[in-house]
């Protein structure tokens, strides 16, 4: 691998600190997300959907990498990713998640409990740790996001939203709607950017 690639890797790991300024290298390295198909002037990036029905982890297909076209004039460790680059590849991740997640909901004919894990891409909160994972659940009248350490459990930030009546397990139930399904993301959008806040040190 060159070392502009090489380089490519660790401005990638920016994608999401640029939210809270700038980093030392040392942080900096801390954090990546999943790295697929990497090129000169592009990358792609994706998530892994699993569920957890008894007392086994069973994976889903990989969501579909997403190729982001970001030109870098000279990739650099040093220069974080601008704001508006952040927010562009943010969105087209959770349009990902989003179509995945569309799939793998259960509909009124399911009556399996399963709850969704999405893996982020992560890592390093304070220590090297593994990727967190991102939980969907719900309820009759509420529906929560968590993002939960994924070597120890330990939930590190959670959201909820109104599910208006319905439920995303099954007992004929409905699947949650698109509008649900985009407030739990925006909300843990947010929760995302202040927990790296909170972590990450300029």
């Amino acid at each position: 691998m060159t070392t502009r690639r090489l380089l490519a890797i660790c401005t990638l790991a920016l994608v999401p600190l640029a939210l809270s300024g700038c980093m030392t290298t040392a942080e900096r390295s801390r954090f990546f997300v999943d790295v697929q198909g990497l090129h000169e002037d592009s990358f792609a990036f994706g998530s892994t959907v699993y569920t957890r029905p008894g007392t086994d982890w069973h994976t889903y297909t990989a969501i579909r990498p997403v190729t982001i076209d970001l030109t870098y004039s000279a990739p650099d460790a040093e220069s974080p990713l601008q704001p508006e680059q952040i927010e562009h590849l943010r969105d087209i991740w959770r349009a990902a998640v989003m179509a995945k997640l569309n799939t793998l909901l259960p509909t009124s004919s399911q009556t399996t409990a399963t709850t969704l894990l999405i893996k982020v891409g992560l890592t390093g909160i304070e220590t090297a740790k593994q990727d967190d994972a991102f939980t969907l659940s719900g309820s009759n009248s509420l529906l929560q996001a968590e993002v939960r350490d994924g070597n120890t459990g330990q939930l590190l930030l959670a959201a909820e939203q109104p599910a208006n009546g319905a439920s995303m397990f099954g007992g004929g139930t409905p699947a949650l709607s698109a509008e649900q399904k985009t407030a739990l993301l925006d909300a843990w959008a947010e929760k995302l950017a202040d927990l790296l806040s909170r972590h990450i040190r300029p």
